[in-house]
């Protein structure tokens, strides 16, 4: 059977992130599925920071030696009426498909098409 530690909506609360990985680092998953909003860029509008604390949510998440599945949320992304990524793409797994529609994103996650 197959587990995932599964979770969204952390808003920039590396804390939040530091306690999670302290609670469950003696526990077996086989993946983290994040679910998004890492930052809060939309509403704090501090482009430099959002990415600062993404870097160092994906560094924690690494720690813990286990692939990292996750979409990017409404909060992640830019406020400039055209919606743009503000994230580095650095820990980006590798994006098979990719839609947009409705301002909803959809990626499909692959290491072959």
């Amino acid at each position: 059977m197959l587990r995932f530690l599964a979770f969204c909506d952390i808003h920039g609360n590396v804390d939040s992130v530091k306690n999670l990985i302290r609670k469950v680092k003696n526990e077996q998953f086989d993946a983290v599925i994040f679910a998004g909003d890492f930052t809060n860029a939309f509403l704090d509008r501090d482009l430099v920071n959002a990415n600062k604390k993404y870097q160092t949510i994906m560094k924690l998440l690494q720690s813990l030696d286990i692939p990292i599945y996750y979409v990017l949320g409404n909060r992640d992304y830019a406020p400039t009426g055209i919606k743009k990524n503000v994230l580095d793409g650095k820990f980006f797994p590798k994006i098979w498909r990719a839609y947009h529609q409705n301002h909803q994103d959809l990626m499909i996650f692959s290491e072959t098409p």
